[in-house]
């Protein structure tokens, strides 16, 4: 389909089948810790599996979810003294990975590590506005969370298009300022 979120699904729902597996290998925090760096690792090199359903990003994804849900670990509860550098390194990140063209043989391993920063950062900020009051729950939206994961990609796409349009992107301060504006337009 167009829409990318729904390729990942389908992927998903593949990986879903090795549960019983997943678990056995993420139960123990020893295998958990090299099975899933393994995966970023996997990543890391660019290798991926060339079978319909199988990715590596979708066992990556699954299996942290599952790990963080079987060790009963809270993910976004960062603490301060980690949530500060993280997003004083945030804006940073994003510039140094603006600059990388998408053919870039770097640019998988440049996603990684920005991500490594922004995603912790991205958690931490969030964490910190409900807990200071900024943001409130919106039950309306949890109902719809399905949906607005399988749309997104569709309207987030449409957002960038027109914003690369009109603007110089190839300035990595402007994409910056376009990455900034898509998610809050």
């Amino acid at each position: 389909p167009a829409d990318g979120p729904l390729w990942f699904i389908r992927n998903l729902m593949v990986v879903s089948l090795t549960t019983p597996v997943l678990y056995l290998l993420l139960k123990r925090k020893v295998t958990a810790i090299i099975f899933i760096s393994a995966l970023i690792l996997f990543n890391f090199i660019g290798s991926d599996v060339q079978l319909t359903g199988l990715s590596n990003g979708a066992f990556l994804f699954f299996s942290t979810g599952a790990c963080l849900a079987i060790h009963d670990i809270d993910f976004t509860r960062i603490p301060h003294k980690a949530g500060i550098p993280l997003m004083l390194m945030y804006i940073p990140s994003q510039l140094i990975l603006n600059t990388f063209d998408d053919s870039s043989i770097y640019a998988p391993t440049a996603y990684l590590l920005t991500s490594a920063v922004k995603i912790p950062a991205t958690l931490y900020i969030v964490s910190l506005l409900f807990r200071k009051g900024v943001l409130k729950p919106t039950p309306e939206l949890t109902k719809i969370s399905f949906l607005l994961y399988a749309i997104h990609g569709i309207i987030v796409g449409m957002i960038l298009k027109s914003l690369y349009v009109t603007m110089d992107s190839e300035n990595p301060a402007v994409l910056l300022g376009i990455y900034i504006a898509t998610p809050c337009i």
